[in-house]
């Protein structure tokens, strides 16, 4: 009866290891094994899939890293140098069209990295670039260190007849000209890091600005006159000219006060019912007859109440008012006093009668006006390449003496004219226009 018999492991065949099994490999037999395995590798990867390929290729740039960390300087030096002796075989065995299309590849390669190298720079931002300066300068001084005697040589060489060659290129060319393209190449590379920049956070883009142009026109058309505001030619009285008649804009005046809604102020449409029911309240018979003339609209309906012409009104009996003087005349305020600014409350000035215009002046007007209390007077002083200068009085302007004065001066001269004194130094060919704008 046959029986197994297990031996011990001391008498067992070690196993070998993979460094054992190479040092006892000569050298033909090596080189033999590795073109075994790299025939195997080119005809594994000419039969794969385009996928399987792909996916190898990310698998290679994610181990290839890990492994280069891992290894030491001394082993990365090696490794280095069995692949510049492999690039030199693979060079020395490869015919002249294989050179010539080596050659072609490399150049577009180095293009595109060049032009990849550019984008990346204009796109990163200040600290990027710092991290990148020093990396290459700790890579640089890496480099340099790891370089043999022969490199280092070859390495200088070269720096010196780059910056010979660059001496003799700026010494060619005009110091302005020089000067001139620096400046030109700072201006575009700041203007394309501006452009790119992606550490700046484009906010424009989130800035709403439609809303606010739509406002912005809206307060500029509330000048322009609908189509149901054209007055009835007809209806118009000849002896009253209707405000800007014909025209597309028209200033927005208040109904009840007179004065002009401007800006963003509130335009509000007030109906002819309500001011009928606010009659009361739009009345002064403290006011002269003349006086209350000047405040009477187009519709003879409303002629008792002291309301402004110069108002808008379309042809649903709307007439424009303002914010404050609508709210005041709602219907729960009808036993209150009229609108704080309103004509009927104190506040009607009128226009000049028509008599005293073929009598005054537009100087003699201002002087004699009551509703004028004070007065000013521009005085300025300037000449051929001098700065105009001047002062600004403002005054009171006492109504009573300047009647009583221009009364004196009209009984001694029997004109109302306002003689001008001019004194000083003028020129002779302006005498004549002085004398035409007296």
């Amino acid at each position: 009866m046959n029986s197994l018999v297990r031996l011990p492991d001391d008498t067992l065949p070690k196993k070998r290891s993979r460094e054992q099994i190479q040092s006892m490999e000569t050298p033909d037999k090596t080189n033999e094994k590795l073109g075994y395995i790299v025939d195997k590798q080119i005809k594994g990867r000419v039969n794969k899939l385009p996928e399987t390929s792909k996916r190898r290729q990310e698998n290679e740039l994610v181990s290839t890293p890990e492994n280069r960390i891992k290894e030491t300087a001394e082993k990365n030096r090696e490794t280095l140098e069995k692949e510049l002796e492999r690039i030199k075989l693979n060079r020395a065995k490869e015919s002249v069209e294989k050179t010539k299309t080596r050659e072609e590849k490399s150049k577009i390669r180095k293009e595109k990295e060049a032009l990849r190298s550019k984008d990346n720079r204009a796109k990163e931002c200040f600290e990027g670039a710092k991290i990148r300066k020093e990396k290459n300068k700790i890579k640089s001084k890496d480099n340099r260190a790891n370089q043999s005697v022969e490199e280092a040589k070859i390495r200088k060489e070269k720096n010196v007849s780059w910056k010979k060659n660059n001496h003799k290129k700026n010494s060619q060319e005009g110091r302005g000209q020089r000067l001139r393209r620096q400046l030109d190449k700072s201006y575009e590379n700041r203007f394309e890091k501006v452009d790119d920049l992606e550490c700046v956070p484009n906010i424009s883009q989130y800035v709403e600005t439609n809303e606010s142009i739509k406002l912005a026109y809206a307060h500029l058309m509330k000048t322009q006159l609908g189509e149901d505001e054209k007055p009835i030619e007809n209806s118009c009285d000849p002896c009253f000219q209707f405000p800007l008649l014909g025209m597309c804009h028209q200033a927005n005046v208040c109904v009840c006060c007179d004065r002009f809604i401007t800006g963003t102020s509130e335009v509000k449409w007030i109906n002819k019912a309500v001011l009928l029911c606010n009659k009361d309240r739009l009345q002064d018979s403290e006011l002269s007859i003349s006086l209350q003339n000047c405040y009477n609209v187009l519709d003879v309906e409303l002629q008792h109440c002291l309301l402004s012409p110069r108002a808008r009104v379309n042809v649903k009996d709307d007439y424009m008012c303002c914010s404050q003087c609508y709210h005041s005349l709602r219907p729960h305020m009808r036993d209150k006093p009229p609108p704080k600014f309103s004509i009927s409350n104190k506040w009607a000035i009128g226009n000049m009668p028509s008599e005293l215009l073929e009598l005054l002046t537009e100087v003699t007007g201002p002087l004699i006006s009551p509703v004028r209390p004070f007065a000013y007077v521009m005085s300025f002083t300037g000449g051929a390449h001098k700065s105009i200068t001047g002062s600004y009085t403002f005054f009171g302007n006492n109504v009573e003496e300047n009647v009583g004065a221009l009364g004196h001066h009209i009984g001694l001269t029997g004109s109302p004219s306002v003689y001008i004194v001019m004194s000083g130094r003028l020129l002779l060919r302006r005498e004549p226009l002085f004398e035409r704008g007296a």
